[in-house]
């Protein structure tokens, strides 16, 4: 039996003696990812709450962020379950681009839309779209 309870303390906790949670993991945490990422194509499907943890210095060759929309061309919020599943398609591939995602069908629905998406630079922004 685990005594302590399942808890997560959102990002912006302010800690006693430590201070904001995002300002202790930053220096710890972006060192050690910069280095993983380096030369590579980065697919951020993070929450936008958690980017900011990230002191990104560019050394990777891109990075991709995804937004889900429904055919309306609102975003879907709470797309949590919908990130995992294209995550886990992006790892089996493995999908090292985001035009590679053209004739994948997302469990949710979801289809690429290449005029939606913002292709350009090294900062892309794949959208997903619900096609129903």
């Amino acid at each position: 039996d685990d005594l302590v309870p399942e808890h997560s303390l959102n990002l912006s906790a302010d800690i006693p003696g430590i201070g904001p949670l995002i300002s202790f993991w930053r220096p710890r945490i972006s060192p050690l990812l910069n280095k993983v990422v380096q030369g590579r194509f980065v697919w951020d499907l993070l929450p936008e709450s958690f980017r900011d943890v990230w002191d990104d210095d560019e050394s990777h060759n891109g990075r991709g962020c995804v937004k889900f929309m429904n055919a309306n061309g609102r975003e879907v919020k709470m797309d949590t379950v919908y990130r995992g599943q294209m995550m886990n398609f992006i790892v089996r591939g493995p999908i090292v681009e985001p035009e590679l995602l053209a004739d994948w069908r997302h469990p949710g629905g979801f289809k690429f839309s290449r005029k939606k998406s913002d292709l350009e630079g090294r900062h892309k922004t794949i959208a997903m779209i619900r096609r129903y």
